[in-house]
């Protein structure tokens, strides 16, 4: 049975106990044994203080090799069994009864007088002599210390919590303890998966995308009937779940560390461990990460009704949205309301009574925008807000109530589906045409263009100020376009952006549009072909308007209704999609997903709804806010982006070699993610050889460069020298 302990203190920390009270065999006959075991992070190492003893003689227990038992020593004994552990195995002495030592309150620990500050180098792992210093870090847990000079197993009973010693069950249990707060369980490193807490799951290999803080466990051999066990501290896969993994272990490698090859998510063995085959991967629920509720998010009911739109005030993180609801957690709000960062309704917006149509129909806002000042743009099927007549768009000040400083164009004469500002405060407004209306909601005469059919989405191109419309069109000022064309400031068509014969004109259309940081146009619909090539519900276009073919999401979206409503880009690279749909790619992919850069289906981003999702949003610290037709219609999930850096190589003299560089960026603006092994190869013209400079160095070829940071690297070519010495050749006579 686990419980809490009483509380220790080592080095200046207040650190709570584990307490274990198990039946153990013994020589004697079965040992009622407590445990009790305090974790500390100090000089950045995990620590292990462990006291057990017979609770029915007081007498202080431990393992006997010899007899495969635990035997018990008098109070008074040479050694009270206490374990002090820098992932070796390190024995304090102690005269005092556990009792004593429990009762006098916290014990402050002092450093024990081994300890150097630097690790052992002097210990070897006895089955192979290979010297063991463990040297990694991941997350402050450092593995350092030495291993066991006798006995390297972990010997557990049924129901009991058994011995950690220091092997790698200890080593993965503390982990888990530590940056979880999971207690142990019994078990050898085969037997973990076995009984996990219901915090964690485990995936067989290959069921389940990977991610740093998983646990793999490697079954039981002839050679050795304990198992493996490490945890996952690295992943750099590519979307198919191809490429490697680093874990950290104890008592399998020389250094602390591996790598392992993962082929299509298959974690594949090595060498070490006897060949033992990799059964799978613990998984700690709440490291779920990407696609989980927000557990700080609680809009309590939230609105009744469809949200269509949602926008993100930068300067205090509310959040604005809009549909068709009519209250938002029992507060009448009609149709817009505004959240406070944590959820709940912020009740110093107010808009009154709120949109409403005459014509007998239900009101809509399907749009909105915030300008730079705070005011807030709505568009949708409506005539009137808060009472006073506004036809399909308006402005309200940032407290709700109706700005009547803009009174829109009557040239707007049906429903907004978006809208966009310009960095000068002019309105662009789509619908069944586009238009373009100054600050005030006057029609800017200057701006002129036609759509033959009604326009869903547009986006503004920061660099030009050109923007790109997306509908279900054909023609734009009379020029074949269908689905997606780009205007220039004026309205006139940007004929460098050619599309070819776009989405085709059997009644599809683009919903969404979306621009990546490199320029490149991102677009959802319900279209099935891009300029002829198959391209299903989702798309990347250059930025000349051409189809992008090393983004390719393979036969994309299926069920449901069939089609993308939303799409967003993080500034990794990967692509969040929302719309009706059930699978991607063949995947099962419940109406919400996350696509890598190359459009692969990214299965590290765990969500999905039960119905329509209208609209994404995206937070600066990278949690997901998801709105549309599903329970509770409002959500806001966990997510995070992945940095990314640049990595520049030079080469001195041009005339000396090139380099080759694999893998390609992963990430967006040609970056690569964080933790990415990039290999560079130096290619020297004959009569050279290679130097590395700069943020890598040595001669290495090839090099291995870790992307934690952005990095430039010169290959130096250096003519190789040779010298020849002159034959003299004599002769007498």
């Amino acid at each position: 049975m686990v419980s809490n302990g009483p509380t220790g203190v080592f080095w200046n920390e207040t650190v709570p106990g584990i307490q274990v009270d198990v039946s153990l065999p013994s020589s004697s006959g079965n040992l009622k044994v407590r445990s009790i075991e305090w974790y500390v992070e100090h000089h950045s190492r995990l620590w292990s203080f462990i006291i057990t003893w017979d609770t029915e003689t007081q007498n202080a227990t431990e393992w006997d090799e010899a007899s495969k038992n635990f035997s018990a020593r008098k109070p008074g004994g040479e050694k009270l069994a206490d374990t002090a552990l820098d992932l070796g195995a390190v024995f304090t002495e102690s005269k005092s009864a556990p009792d004593t030592l429990l009762s006098a309150g916290p014990v402050d620990v002092g450093e024990p007088p081994w300890w150097s500050g630097v690790c052992d180098v002097n210990n070897y792992f006895p089955a192979t002599g290979v010297l063991s210093t463990l040297l990694s870090t991941w997350w402050g847990v450092s593995a350092c210390g030495p291993v066991p000079t006798t006995d390297y197993g972990v010997y557990f009973f049924p129901g009991a919590w058994g011995e950690y010693e220091f092997e790698c069950v200890e080593l993965v249990m503390r982990f888990l303890y530590l940056e979880w707060g999971i207690a142990p369980w019994p078990g050898n490193a085969n037997q973990i998966k076995n009984s996990p807490p219901s915090s964690i799951v485990f995936y067989p290999n290959g069921t389940h995308a990977i991610v740093p803080g998983d646990v793999i466990t490697e079954n039981a051999s002839p050679q050795n009937s304990f198992g493996h066990t490490a945890f996952i501290t690295q992943v750099t896969l590519d979307g198919n779940g191809t490429g490697t993994i680093r874990i950290l272990e104890q008592n399998a490698s020389s250094v602390g560390h591996r790598r392992l090859s993962v082929e299509n998510w298959q974690v594949q063995p090595d060498a070490w461990c006897f060949g033992q085959t990799i059964q799978g991967w613990l998984h700690v629920k709440v490291n779920d990460g990407d696609g989980v509720p927000d557990p700080a998010f609680a809009p309590g009911t939230g609105p009744n009704g469809r949200v269509y739109a949602i926008a993100l005030q930068s300067e205090d993180g509310k959040i604005l949205i809009a549909g068709d609801f009519t209250s938002f957690n029992g507060t009448t709000r009609n149709q817009i309301a505004r959240l406070n960062s944590d959820g709940s309704l912020d009740t110093t917006f107010d808009p009154g009574t709120g949109v409403a149509i005459s014509d007998g129909s239900s009101p809509h806002v399907y749009t909105l925008a915030i300008q730079s000042d705070g005011k807030v743009l709505i568009g949708g099927h409506f005539d009137s807000y808060n009472g006073a007549t506004r036809n399909y768009i308006t402005r309200l000040n940032s407290d709700g109530t109706l700005d009547t400083g803009f009174v829109p164009a009557t040239e707007v004469k049906a429903d907004i589906f978006t809208i966009a500002v310009q960095t000068d405060d002019k309105v662009l407004a789509g619908g069944d045409n586009i238009v373009r209306l100054n600050s005030d909601g006057a029609l800017d005469a200057i701006f002129t263009s036609t759509t033959n059919n009604s326009i869903h989405d547009l986006a503004v191109q920061s660099s030009d100020g050109k923007f790109i419309i997306g509908g279900n069109f054909s023609t734009v000022n009379s020029t074949d376009r269908a689905g997606i064309a780009r205007l220039n400031s004026d309205g006139s068509l940007d004929t460098t952006f050619d599309p070819g014969i776009g989405i085709g004109t059997g009644g599809y259309r683009v919903a969404s549009i979306a621009l990546q940081e490199d320029g490149k146009v991102l677009i959802g619909g319900d279209f099935i072909n891009f300029d002829g090539t198959s391209r299903n519900k989702v798309a990347r276009l250059n930025n000349d308007g051409s189809l992008d073919v090393t983004f390719d999401p393979g036969t994309g979206i299926s069920g449901g209704s069939g089609f993308v409503q939303t799409i967003v880009p993080q500034p990794d690279g990967r692509i969040l999609i929302g719309g009706d749909f059930s699978s991607y790619n063949g995947a099962a992919l419940n109406r919400l997903g996350r696509l890598n850069n190359n459009g692969s289906l990214d299965i590290t981003f765990n969500a999905g709804t039960d119905n329509v999702v209208e609209a994404i949003i995206l937070q600066p610290d990278g949690k997901v806010i998801v709105g549309g037709g599903f329970t509770n219609y409002i959500a806001r999930l966990l997510n995070h982006f992945e940095s990314c850096y640049t990595l520049s190589t030079l080469v001195n003299p041009v005339e000396g070699g090139s380099v080759t560089v694999n893998p390609a960026p992963n990430c967006a603006g040609a970056k690569y993610i964080s933790g990415t092994l990039v290999q560079l190869t130096a290619v020297p013209n004959p009569g050279y050889g290679i130097v590395w400079s700069g943020d890598a160095t040595g001669s290495s070829n090839p090099l291995e460069v870790t992307m934690n940071s952005d990095k430039t690297v010169t290959a130096n070519f250096m003519m190789i020298m040779r010298l020849f010495l002159p034959m003299i050749v004599s002769s007498s006579g």
